[in-house]
């Protein structure tokens, strides 16, 4: 989702699903729900993926679902390395449900109605470089802004446009170093940039002992700090979990 370019990366059918749920026992609480999968073509020449995304607000009442084809072309630079160039093409649908939810004027007409299943097109944009041990990316996932309201009168109204003013900026970077015979440790640092807004970072750091534990901690600039732990079930598994 984040960057088209890394489609392919992997050099083998990667399947990565997701679960998100905000604000654990809170009613109406955000649930994400995210599968992507991506190879390699070609002799590693090119990747290709899809991913896919359902998101509820609100017990169901605000629904988001998200699908994108993603393309890469790959460039062997030296022995190790590979330099991508990736597009990705997909669509929004957003459905409100409006008119079941609670208002404290009860004849406000902006939410007397429901939106029904509303789609626009979307696309984006990466560059990708990765070898074993590291890598950066730099990445425009989303290039339409889109937004569904109800007018005064009560009808859907969509608002699409492609304002480079909008923009999000995805730079991301990594690297695996070698801290004893047992334990690999994972720097990542992850920058998020749009016009207007103060620029947010994302700090992770993550080790992985015996081959076999991830345990790690994230820092995201002025709002959350997390924690993660995973078990790699084998060389093709691994289950996590982060709160």
């Amino acid at each position: 989702f984040i960057n088209p370019a890394y489609a392919g990366s992997k050099e083998a059918l990667a399947i990565n699903a997701l679960h998100r749920q905000q604000w654990v026992g809170f009613e109406g609480r955000p649930v994400t729900t995210t599968l992507s999968m991506h190879g390699p073509l070609a002799n590693n020449k090119m990747g290709i993926g899809l991913s896919l995304l359902n998101e509820n607000i609100a017990s169901g009442k605000l629904k988001r679902n998200l699908a994108y084809i993603t393309y890469a072309y790959r460039i062997k630079t030296g022995e190790k390395g590979h330099l991508s160039f990736g597009l990705m093409g997909g669509a929004h649908i957003q459905s409100n449900n409006y008119a079941s939810l609670q208002t404290t004027d009860i004849n406000d007409v902006r939410f007397s109605a429901n939106t029904g299943n509303v789609m626009t097109p979307n696309f984006g944009a990466g560059i990708y470089y990765s070898t074993q041990r590291f890598y950066a990316g730099l990445s425009l996932p989303r290039m339409v802004a889109d937004n569904l309201g109800i007018t005064s009168t009560g009808d859907v109204k969509k608002n699409t446009s492609i304002d480079p003013s909008k923009f999000h900026y995805y730079f991301t970077i990594g690297r695996v170093f070698d801290a004893g015979d047992n334990v690999k440790l994972k720097p990542q640092v992850m920058l998020k940039a749009v016009k207007n807004a103060p620029v947010e970072m994302d700090l992770n750091l993550s080790a992985l002992l015996m081959e076999k534990i991830w345990i790690g901690a994230s820092y995201r600039t002025k709002a959350d700090l997390s924690f993660i732990a995973g078990i790699q079930v084998n060389p093709q598994f691994l289950v996590s979990y982060s709160y």
